[in-house]
C-alpha cells in the first residue's frame, strides 16, 4: 500500500470527525510518513508498521467515547440521507430531460426524413445535393446528441455516488466507467473518432450547402423564400369581405385584369390553400409552412398567397399573420383589419376608409397611402409614413420607433412608453404625443391648430422650423431645445426640463424648475417667464410686454430690449447688459427682494431707476 491509498482510507474511516479534527489526524500521520522517509526508509515498510486506517478510527473515535460516536455517525448518516434524496431528485429530472430532448431530437429527425420524400421524385442534382444535405444533417444531430448523453453521465456520476453513500462500502468508485467518445474511440481503435467525425461531417454539410445555393436547389430557395411551385385559383362568388388567416406568409393584395378575384399561391410543398365562401365572406386559409430543425436552418421557404382583385369592386379585407409580409400596391377597400407578430407591413398607395393594426415586431411602411382613419397599435418594431394623406391616426406603442416624413396627417395621436419619434416635412391640424420616455424630433413641421407634447419622467424634445398655432410643453425633465418656431409656446408650471430656445417668434409663457432656461435672438409680442433655482437667459431678443421672475437662481439678460418689463427678483443674481441703451425698454419696473443683486449696464438709468 502506498501512502496516498494509506491517507485515503484512513480519511474515509475518519469521516465521522469534524473537518478540523480529520485534518490533524491526517497531518500527523502524513509527517510520521514523511519523515521515515527522509530517513531513508522504504515507503511500503513504513505504512506495514503504521496502524490499520481501521484501528486509527477506533482509537480516535474511542478517545471521544463511545456517545460521541453514536452521535456522529447518527449525523453522518442524516446528512448523507438528505443528499442522497436530493440527488435522487436531480438524477430522475437530468434523465427525464434527457429523454424529452432525445424524443424531441427523434422528432425533428423525423421530420427530416419525410422531408427527404419530397425531393426523392425531382431531378438528379436536386436530389443529390438536397438528400445529401439532409442526411449528413441527420448524422450530425445524432453526434451532438451523443455528446449531450457524455455530459449527463458525467453529471450523473457524483448524484450517484451520493445515493450509494447509503451503503455499507466505504470506497469511492465511479458509478458509470462508460462515455460514448470512449467508446467509439475503442471500436475504431483510433483516438477522437466522435469529435473528429463530428467536424468533417461539418465541414461537408457546409460544403453541400454553398454547392446547392449556387445551384439553386432547396437550400437556395429556402434562404431566398423563393417557392417552387404555383397554383392560381379563381373567386367565382360576388364577395364583399377577404379574410386570411395563416400561421407565416406572404401576402400581396393587387390589382388584377380579370373580371374575378384571383389568388396565385406559390409554395414549396402543398400547403392546400383552401377558400371557403359564406355570406359574402372568402375565409383563405392553408398549412403553415414548417421548421424541421431546432435552430432553423432546414425550413421551408415561406409561401406566397397574391390576390389580385378587379378595379370595379371595392372589399374589407382581413389578414392575421403570426410571422411573415404584407403588402398592399395601389390598391383601394373599404377597412381592414390586420394583426401581425413578426415581419413586414408595406403600404404602397392604400386607399382605405378605415385600417386597424395591432401589431409586434413589425416593421410597418406606409407610402403615398390616402386613409381616413388609421389606428396603429404596435409593442415593437417602427412605423414609417411617407407623403401619407391621413385625416386621423393614432398610435399606440411600447417603444416602436416613429417616422412621419412629408406626410399630411389632420390629427395626429401617438401615446408611447418609451420610443423615437420624428415628424419631417409634416403638416396637419392637431398633433398629440405622450411618451413615459423618449425622443421627439420636428424639423419643417407646420400645424394649423394646436401641438401638445407630453412626458411622463424624462424626454428629449428637438423643434426645428416648427409654426403652429399653439405650442404646449409639458415635459417632466430632460430638454427641449427649439429654434426657428412660430407659435404661442407655453408650458405646464410642472415642467423640469431644461428649455433652449433661439429664434422664436410669437407670445411665450413657461414655467421652470430646477432646469436651464435661455431665449435667444426672438422676437416676441409677450414674454411670461417664470424660473427657480437655475440659470435664466436671455439674449438678443424683443418683447413688446416682458414678465420676468427668478427665485434663488441667476438671471442673465443681454440686449433685451422691448417696451414695457416687469422683474421680479428674490434670492437672485442679475445681471442686465445692453449694447445700445437707446433701444431700452420704455417702461421698467422691477421688484428685487430677499437679498437680490443686480449689475446693471446700458440700460436707461432713469427708467430703471
Amino acid at each position: 500500500m502506498t501512502q496516498t491509498e494509506y491517507l485515503l482510507l484512513l480519511e474515509e474511516e475518519l469521516k465521522l470527525l469534524p473537518q478540523k479534527d480529520r485534518k490533524e489526524v491526517l497531518a500527523y500521520y502524513r509527517d510520521k510518513i514523511n519523515t521515515a522517509l527522509d530517513y531513508g526508509e522504504k515507503e511500503e515498510k513504513i505504512i506495514e508498521r503504521l496502524p490499520s486506517p481501521q484501528q486509527v478510527a477506533r482509537d480516535v473515535y474511542a478517545s471521544k467515547g463511545t456517545l460521541y460516536f453514536i452521535k456522529r455517525e447518527k449525523l453522518k448518516r442524516r446528512k448523507d440521507l438528505v443528499g442522497a434524496c436530493l440527488s435522487s431528485l436531480i438524477l430522475v429530472f437530468l434523465v427525464f430531460v434527457a429523454l424529452s430532448i432525445t424524443a424531441f431530437v427523434f422528432f425533428l429527425i423525423g421530420n427530416k426524413l419525410h422531408m427527404m420524400g419530397n425531393f426523392l421524385k425531382a431531378g438528379l442534382v436536386e436530389t443529390v445535393l438536397t438528400e445529401s444535405f439532409l442526411l449528413v444533417y441527420i448524422v450530425l444531430s445524432l453526434i451532438v446528441l451523443l455528446f449531450g448523453y457524455d455530459l449527463v453521465i458525467i453529471v450523473a456520476n457524483p448524484l450517484i455516488d451520493n445515493i450509494r453513500i447509503l451503503s455499507k462500502k466505504t470506497y469511492h468508485f465511479d458509478a458509470i466507467n462508460f462515455s460514448f467518445r470512449s467508446f467509439f474511440a475503442k471500436f475504431f481503435k483510433r483516438k477522437k473518432v466522435l469529435e473528429n467525425s463530428f467536424f468533417v461531417l461539418a465541414a461537408v454539410f457546409i460544403g453541400l450547402g454553398i454547392i446547392g445555393f449556387f445551384n439553386k436547389t432547396y437550400i437556395y430557395r429556402a434562404m431566398t423564400n423563393t417557392p417552387l411551385n404555383e397554383e392560381k385559383l379563381f373567386i367565382q362568388e360576388a364577395v364583399q369581405e377577404i379574410v386570411i388567416d395563416d400561421y407565416q406568409a406572404t401576402v400581396r393584395f393587387e390589382y388584377g385584369d380579370e373580371e374575378k378575384i384571383t389568388l396565385i399561391h406559390k409554395y414549396e410543398f402543398n400547403r392546400n390553400l383552401k377558400v371557403s365562401i359564406d355570406n359574402g365572406v372568402a375565409k383563405i386559409t392553408s398549412d403553415a409552412t414548417k421548421t424541421y430543425d431546432l435552430l432553423g436552418i432546414i425550413t421551408e421557404p415561406v409561401h406566397v398567397i397574391t390576390v389580385l382583385l378587379p378595379k370595379t369592386i371595392v372589399i374589407d379585407v382581413t389578414v392575421s399573420l403570426e410571422k411573415g409580409t404584407l403588402s398592399f400596391n395601389n390598391l383601394e377597400i373599404n377597412e381592414g383589419a390586420f394583426s401581425q407578430n413578426f415581419g413586414d407591413i408595406l403600404l404602397n398607395g392604400l386607399t382605405a376608409q378605415k385600417a386597424d393594426f395591432n401589431l409586434d415586431n413589425v416593421n410597418l411602411i406606409s407610402e403615398k397611402s390616402r386613409i381616413s382613419e388609421l389606428k396603429i397599435a404596435v409593442r415593437r418594431g417602427l412605423v414609417k409614413s411617407m407623403k401619407d394623406e391621413i385625416i386621423a391616426m393614432t398610435l399606440e406603442t411600447y417603444n416602436a420607433g416613429v417616422g412621419i416624413s412629408e406626410s399630411d396627417i389632420k390629427d395626429l395621436k401617438i401615446t408611447s412608453e418609451t420610443s423615437t419619434i420624428g415628424l419631417e416635412d409634416y403638416s396637419g391640424e392637431n398633433i398629440n404625443l405622450s411618451l413615459s420616455t423618449g425622443t421627439m424630433s420636428f424639423n419643417k413641421t407646420a400645424v394649423t391648430g394646436t401641438v401638445n407634447l407630453k412626458t411622463e419622467y424624462k424626454g428629449n424634445v428637438k423643434l426645428n422650423e416648427t409654426e403652429a398655432e399653439k405650442l404646449l410643453l409639458d415635459i417632466a425633465s430632460g430638454q427641449v431645445v427649439g429654434s426657428k418656431i412660430k407659435a404661442n409656446l407655453s408650458n405646464t408650471e410642472g415642467n423640469a426640463a431644461a428649455l433652449l430656445f433661439d429664434n422664436l417668434q410669437g407670445k411665450v409663457h413657461l414655467f421652470n424648475k430646477d432646469a436651464e432656461t435661455e431665449i435667444l435672438q426672438s422676437s416676441l409680442s409677450e414674454l411670461i417667464l417664470s424660473t427657480n433655482e437655475k440659470t435664466t437667459r436671455v439674449h438678443d431678443t424683443w418683447v413688446d410686454f416682458g414678465e420676468i421672475k427668478v427665485v434663488s437662481g441667476i438671471c442673465e439678460l443681454k440686449n433685451l430690449y422691448g417696451k414695457k418689463l416687469f422683474l421680479q427678483m428674490e434670492k437672485t443674481a442679475l445681471t442686465f447688459y445692453n449694447d445700445d441703451e437707446t433701444k431700452s425698454f420704455e417702461e421698467i419696473t422691477k421688484n428685487l427682494t430677499g437679498g437680490a443683486t443686480a449689475d446693471i449696464q446700458g440700460v436707461n438709468s432713469e427708467r430703471w431707476n
